[in-house]
């Protein structure tokens, strides 16, 4: 409510909720309605994250049978919009990425067409941006496909102010060098 995360809490916690809709998957469920509401924080630092509301949760091997449309709007992959859609693992991807977008942004992705939303981190556009493809072919294949290439991306942000930092230094030096000669 009080608008986006920081962006290393967010990433953070999308990471989190990757693994955990991971373990589910392992198990044979897609969650198919992950949302805020259905993410708990197990302690007070928001460390570890909970997976709620197994309500509209299916086993895998009966996915390509689903005929209802069921998730949240905002968050639902498109292929959950279509009876019979066949929805798999790449669903909860969607969701996922949704999630992300909006602990980014402080709002869910805007719809295909409507008007352009805040601007998501540059450093971790591209991997939002894969997860929430229209076509699930296009997403990342897993829930842990995503959680590492957020884990990748968070690395790499994480070593670029030391980069600046050395550079700078080293344009710094050798200004003093040339100002000293």
């Amino acid at each position: 409510a009080a608008g986006p995360l920081p962006v290393g809490t967010a990433v953070r916690t999308a990471i989190e909720i990757a693994r955990g809709v991971a373990v589910l998957h392992a198990a044979g469920v897609i969650h198919r309605d992950l949302k805020p509401s259905n993410i708990l924080f197990a302690d007070a630092t928001g460390a570890h994250v909970l997976i709620a509301d197994l309500g509209l949760a299916k086993a895998i091997a009966h996915a390509s049978g689903f005929t209802l449309v069921v998730g949240s709007p905002g968050y639902m992959a498109p292929e959950q919009a279509v009876h019979g859609g066949g929805i798999d693992v790449r669903a909860d991807v969607y969701a996922i990425g949704a999630l992300t977008h909006h602990m980014l942004t402080g709002r869910p992705p805007a719809e295909e067409g409507t008007r352009r939303g805040p601007r998501l981190p540059r450093q971790f556009e591209g991997v939002v941006r894969k997860a929430i493809r229209p076509r699930r072919e296009d997403r990342y294949p897993t829930a842990t496909a995503l959680a590492d290439a957020f884990d990748r991306a968070l690395r790499r942000s994480a070593t670029r102010p030391r980069r600046a930092a050395r550079v700078a230094a080293a344009v710094l030096i050798a200004a003093a060098v040339a100002l000293g000669s």
